[in-house]
Parts: structure tokens; C-alpha cells; sequence
């Protein structure tokens, strides 16, 4: 028996091979972007994470049509100087699905840092995780997942991870 894995870093739809019933799926959903005011106050948010399950077994039907959907990373935003009261909040990023015969299978994207204009002072807003799992935005840290390359939340200056979809199953060798 040998392992095979399949890495979706968009979506897609995948054919179950033969003689495979079962697999492992990891699963990420896009982290939410930072944001940024430098010019009045120097505001700063931080995106969260997008959620994740990590290596849950699931359940296939050789030959089924599984439909996979990989969420998108937000966007970070910072406001060039010279420019005030502008909403400069990043944006949120998207859900990641995967759905077989059986069930469907969700994360929510991390939400974006956001800047609160409308108060006085200005303040920073870091964005929640994702559920399940995410990890909230926490000004001065770079969030990531235990999938570290996607998902992450942005900061003001960095764009956030996108999604992902892997799946691992046993085959036999032939």
C-alpha cells in the first residue's frame, strides 16, 4: 500500500478512483486581510485566520463526483498618506467546501481587520477566525495555520492566505 495525495489550490471538481472508500481531508478556508491608516493615526488590524480541519477521515464512494471549493483569500488595504477619512478596512476571506455523496464538509474564511472611522479616536479592529478552529487577528503577529503556506490572516502590509483542499488516501500498489 502506498500513500497518495491530492493538493487543490483551486476549485475543482474530483473523480474517487477505483477501489478507494475512504480518505483523509484537510481542509482551509481563505484568511481574512489587514488594514491600515498611517496618515492621522497610524491604525493598524489584523485579518484572521481562515479555519481548518486537519486529516479527518471520510467516507467515498469509488467513481463519485466530489465537489470541491477553495476559498479565496481577503485582501489587505492600507491608505496612502495623505489621504483621511477613508474606510481603509481589509477584506474578509472565503469559505472552503468539500461535498461527496454523503455530506458537505465547510470552513468559514477568517474576517478582514477592520478601522473604525465613525468613533474618536480612530481604532483598529482585528478580525476573528474562522469557525471552526481559526485563529483571531492579533496586531503584531502573523496568524497561520497548521497548514502554515495557506489561510493565514493578513496584516496591513502583507496579503493573507488563500485556501486549500488536500486529500490523502491508501492505495493498493499495483
Amino acid at each position: 500500500m502506498r500513500e497518495r495525495v491530492e493538493v487543490f489550490d483551486t476549485s475543482a471538481l474530483w473523480t474517487v478512483p477505483n477501489r478507494v472508500f475512504a480518505a483523509r481531508l484537510t481542509l482551509v478556508a481563505g484568511g481574512g486581510g489587514g488594514a491600515r491608516n498611517e496618515h492621522e493615526y497610524g491604525i493598524a488590524a489584523y485579518g484572521g485566520s481562515g479555519a481548518y480541519i486537519v486529516d479527518l477521515p471520510i467516507s467515498l464512494t469509488p467513481g463519485e463526483v466530489v465537489d470541491i471549493q477553495v476559498g479565496d483569500a481577503g485582501i489587505s488595504n492600507s491608505e496612502s498618506p495623505g489621504f483621511s477619512n477613508i474606510n481603509v478596512s481589509g477584506v474578509d476571506g472565503s469559505n472552503s467546501s468539500v461535498t461527496t455523496q454523503a455530506k458537505t464538509f465547510t470552513v468559514f474564511g477568517g474576517k478582514a481587520g477592520r478601522v473604525r472611522m465613525s468613533t474618536s479616536p480612530k481604532v483598529g479592529i482585528d478580525g476573528d477566525g474562522g469557525e471552526p478552529n481559526g485563529i483571531d487577528g492579533e496586531s503584531g503577529k502573523k496568524i497561520v495555520t497548521p497548514v502554515h503556506r495557506y489561510g493565514f490572516g493578513g496584516s496591513p502590509s502583507v496579503q493573507p492566505g488563500a485556501g486549500v483542499a488536500i486529500l490523502s488516501w491508501l492505495e493498493e500498489a499495483s
